[in-house]
């Protein structure tokens, strides 16, 4: 049984019912305890107009509120971190890469659809930087985005480097192509850079340990 249908057999000045009045006119009760108040109502003749106010007064400040469209970078980022988003077929491997769990990697793929995350370095690249997980604490960690027709510079490695292909085509100075949910690895002294050829930004996440851009590219 009900709190109301219990309350309902209790004494009659055991219940405010103009308490629940407002709750009732909003629609807050249901099922039993709404069919319960009412049968209390109906015998209450007095508070039929008390009602009919509070129910006007209510839909008075629906109408008055202004709808408020939520920045669409909000939007990517709840449904990526609920398990949504664009980039959720790579999750799991973006946790593993980063040591994460999987709620953590949704929410930092969900960044990258949020401009105030976004870090500028040269001219048509910008970061975002985060913290791995305990098997890579001391890594660089972060998401590189490239626009197209923009360059990642030369740079020699001075640890292993893993970077994990998110959006876009990448093209490096061998001319091998690299696209979304390809996975690159860079062991220690290797070199490279690579430019963002296709119609849309290049994203990629990438771990490394040490880099040097001031290593000269070969002629």
């Amino acid at each position: 049984m009900s709190l109301l249908a219990e309350l309902a057999h209790a004494p009659p000045m055991s219940l405010d019912l103009e308490a629940l009045l407002p709750l009732y006119a909003v629609d807050a009760l249901e099922g039993d305890d709404a069919a319960s108040l009412e049968a209390m109502i109906a015998q209450a003749p007095h508070l039929q107009p008390e009602l009919a106010a509070l129910r006007d007064s209510t839909h008075e400040v629906v109408q008055a509120l202004t709808p408020i469209e939520p920045p669409p970078h909000l939007v990517v980022r709840l449904m990526a971190s609920i398990g949504h988003g664009p980039y959720d077929q790579l999750a799991t491997r973006f946790a593993a890469l980063f040591d994460l769990g999987i709620d953590r990697a949704r929410e930092l793929l969900g960044w990258i659809h949020d401009p105030g995350k976004w870090h500028p370095a040269t001219p048509g690249v910008s970061l975002i930087h985060f913290r791995g997980g305990p098997s890579h604490v001391g890594a660089d960690c972060g998401i590189i985005r490239i626009a197209p027709g923009s360059w990642f510079p030369w740079h020699a490695h001075v640890g292993e480097e893993v970077t994990l292909f998110l959006a876009g085509t990448a093209r490096d100075h061998e001319g091998t192509l690299h696209v979304a949910g390809g996975e690159l690895v860079q062991t220690a002294t290797t070199a490279h850079d690579f430019s963002s050829v296709g119609e849309s930004d290049l994203v990629f996440a990438v771990r490394y340990r040490g880099v040097d851009f001031a290593a000269k590219k070969p002629q």
